[in-house]
């Protein structure tokens, strides 16, 4: 057995946390493995692979401008590139952000985990963890780039208090009406709120059973998922989604089947005991295990299912209904939506790779973006 599933167990907190799961789900809790297919599914369209690297995040502008993010969990040509319209990976926003070295400092991308377009810019997800050997010293941050001169705006670095040793930033959602920025690790577990103006930042929930893995073995493939040694995966809160208004956060460990939600003024009032955001935390029930998650236009929560191979969507009564299910859709990692109500989403395959599988080679593996209409759907 090589060294990177230990690296990575040690990554996902592989001690499993029993969540002490409380709370009754107020909007109609349903149960995971019954969600309801969508009439006339929707077309799964391919708009562009990635061959042998291996991507995760991804974001689509309304100008129909693409963005996708490759960790460092082994080595690769870039971090961040931007997807041409004939489905070439240019690097973004330089060459020079995308040229990392062991010890050559941390003014650049180090292992980027997501990307979000919002209010104008390309916010990049730093977790700084390469090959899950640990966070990088001053490495973990939030880069914002200006999408009108795609140059570097500012930085929001994040301290060795909110981003210790064993944590690994994950998701991120932009709050332009509160000027916020509000991050899942789903290393330790936690949510991490950022104050944009200020750059003030707090680590929030920590190891809280909101944000922390369930006691259980996701089943992908219909085998169960486990590290090449044998252990499972414990993976924290991951999946993370803001409302229309900023007014609720969203948020979902990736090793688990219930989804929590927040106020996001909860997250931002610094002056709170850490009681009073724990009594804030309302459990809305049962749903797929998921990676991918994001509010639609038409208010309907996206998420992937990744036992069934699918993308469903929760409606605002807790109904949850299948978008798409497909056996191409390995694992339905990041959503995004474009002009026109189309949903794209990166598939990484994570359950195929070496962390899993003895002798699985990425180098000879695609990654495909997905594209599937979600307008209209279950009407």
């Amino acid at each position: 057995m090589t060294s990177r599933p230990s690296r990575l167990g040690s990554y996902f907190s592989v001690l499993l946390v029993l969540a002490v799961l409380t709370g009754c789900a107020d909007e109609g809790a349903q149960d995971a493995s019954h969600s309801s297919p969508a009439p006339e599914q929707p077309e799964l369209q391919t708009v562009a692979a990635s061959d042998g690297v291996q991507l995760t995040g991804l974001t689509v502008t309304e100008d129909k401008r693409t963005f996708v993010s490759f960790p460092r969990w082994r080595d690769i040509p870039y971090s961040v590139a931007e997807v041409t319209s004939d489905g070439r990976f240019v690097p973004y926003p330089s060459d020079a952000w995308n040229g990392w070295a062991a010890g050559a400092g941390d003014t650049t991308f180090v292992a980027v985990q997501s990307v979000v377009a919002a209010d104008g810019a390309l916010w990049v997800l730093d977790p700084a963890s390469p090959k899950m050997a640990g966070v990088v010293d001053s490495g973990a941050k939030l880069v914002k780039i200006d999408l009108e001169t795609d140059r570097v705006e500012r930085i929001y670095r994040l301290n060795s208090d909110v981003a210790p040793q064993g944590s690994y930033m994950n998701d991120v959602r932009i709050d332009a009406e509160h000027q916020y920025a509000y991050v899942t690790d789903s290393g330790l577990g936690a949510l991490v709120a950022i104050d944009l103006d200020t750059g003030a930042h707090r680590r929030l929930l920590d190891e809280h059973a909101s944000t922390n893995a369930e006691d259980l073995v996701l089943e992908i493939g219909g085998e169960p998922l486990r590290f090449t040694d044998g252990s499972a995966p414990a993976i924290h809160a991951d999946g993370i989604a803001l409302d229309e208004e900023a007014d609720s956060l969203y948020y979902h460990a990736l090793t688990g089947y219930h989804l929590y939600r927040i106020p996001t003024e909860v997250l931002r009032d610094s002056s709170l005991e850490p009681s009073d955001r724990r009594a804030a935390v309302t459990d809305l029930g049962a749903t797929p295990a998921p990676d991918g998650m994001m509010f639609g236009p038409d208010e309907r929560l996206y998420m992937a299912d990744l036992e069934r191979n699918a993308v469903v969507y929760r409606r605002p009564d807790g109904a949850i209904d299948t978008l798409v299910q497909d056996p191409d859709i390995r694992w339905a990692d990041t959503f995004s939506f474009g002009p026109g109500g189309a949903l794209y989403f990166t598939d990484s395959r994570l359950q195929e790779t070496e962390w899993f599988e003895e002798g699985a080679d990425v180098r000879e593996m695609q990654f495909p973006i997905y594209r599937v209409s979600a307008s209209r759907q279950g009407e």
